[in-house]
């Protein structure tokens, strides 16, 4: 288990994300996901962030976002 300093910041990494991709309103349920992995939280929370910010998650097959 990490400790909180050794966690990615969940808003940064949906940050560095958003820059990769030619839309920045959008971003694919599968790199949602991978965010979520990366930074060790749930997709729920990475779907509450995208929320917030006007983010719409595009392609999700399991009907999670």
């Amino acid at each position: 288990m990490t400790s909180d300093q050794d966690a990615p910041d969940i808003s940064l990494l949906l940050d560095a994300a958003i820059e990769q991709v030619n839309d920045r309103d959008t971003i694919s349920c599968t790199k949602a996901f991978a965010i979520a992995q990366t930074a060790g939280v749930s997709a729920e929370d990475v779907g509450r962030l995208c929320h917030q910010r006007k983010i719409k998650i595009l392609n999700c097959q399991l009907g999670c976002f």
